[in-house]
C-alpha cells in the first residue's frame, strides 16, 4: 500500500520526467519501427508494396530483354532477306 501512496504523491518533477521518458521511448520507435518491424518479423502494408513493385521492376526487366533479343533476331532476318535479294 505504501508503494501506492508514493505513485500518488509524486511532485511535479517526477511526473515531468515519467513524460520526458515516454516521449524519449515515442521518438526512438518512430524512428527505429522498421528495424522493430522486421525484427519481429511483422509484414506490414507497405512492406508488401515494397516487395510487389521489386517483384514488377523484375518482371519488367526480364521482359525487356526479351524484347531486345526478338528485335536482334527480327534485324538479323531482315538482313538476312535483303541480302537475298
Amino acid at each position: 500500500m505504501s508503494d501506492i501512496l508514493k505513485f500518488v504523491e509524486l511532485d511535479w518533477k517526477n511526473g515531468a520526467l515519467f513524460i520526458a521518458a515516454l516521449i524519449i521511448v515515442a521518438v526512438f520507435l518512430i524512428q527505429k519501427w522498421d528495424w522493430v518491424i522486421e525484427r519481429f518479423g511483422i509484414i506490414s502494408k507497405r512492406r508488401l508494396a515494397i516487395e510487389k513493385q521489386q517483384k514488377d521492376v523484375a518482371e519488367l526487366k526480364e521482359h525487356a530483354k526479351k524484347t531486345d533479343e526478338n528485335i536482334e533476331k527480327l534485324v538479323g532476318t531482315v538482313g538476312e532477306m535483303k541480302d537475298c535479294i
